[in-house]
């Protein structure tokens, strides 16, 4: 088990023990990540305020702060683990070069969250914060919900296709690709 790394460790189920380092959080239950399913186990997301590129994120300059990046077996291009003292940090490359991060239920990356914004001079933030969703406040944020959350004045109903032709686009789908 001491050969293996963190991120194959998650996926085997292995405990994952949060550690607080100054930081006020209310996720400091001890949980258990089911094999193979990362993806299902998201406890938190997190973005910086600035565009961090994810080339430079994963270029090893976080290194000097104690943070190793991991590839995970099985684990497409644009992910990788961000590994510090105090947890993992995922972080994904988005179709625009930038990256966002998710960290699991159970682990608390805060040394690589601090080596983050550190090294790059800005601040990340999580879900919970308005930010997150590029608004200017709180106050934006919760009258955006608010109007949401009133019912529509329109009604549009959009009549299902018939069996015939979802029938007829799948073989014309199908007919295409052996064209190709």
């Amino acid at each position: 088990m001491a050969s293996e790394t963190v991120c194959q460790q998650l996926a085997k189920g292995i405990l994952v023990r949060p550690v607080c380092r100054g930081r006020v959080t209310t996720d400091l239950d001890i949980s258990v990540v089911a094999p193979n399913s990362l993806e299902v186990q998201l406890s938190s997301g997190y973005r910086s305020l600035r565009p961090i590129p994810y080339i430079k994120l994963i270029d090893g300059r976080l290194m000097r702060f104690g943070v190793r990046i991991e590839v995970p077996a099985n684990t497409a291009n644009g992910r990788r683990c961000l590994v510090g003292g105090d947890g993992v940090l995922w972080v994904y490359r988005m179709h625009d070069g930038s990256c966002e991060f998710a960290r699991f239920a159970g682990s608390l990356p805060f040394s690589v969250l601090d080596a983050i914004e550190e090294e790059f001079r800005t601040e990340v933030v999580n879900h919970h914060d308005y930010r997150y969703w590029g608004f200017g406040s709180e106050q934006e944020m919760e009258a955006n919900y608010a109007e949401m959350s009133k019912p529509c004045a329109q009604t549009h109903v959009v009549p299902l296709p018939s069996e015939k032709s979802v029938l007829a686009a799948i073989r014309s789908k199908i007919q295409s690709k052996k064209q190709h």
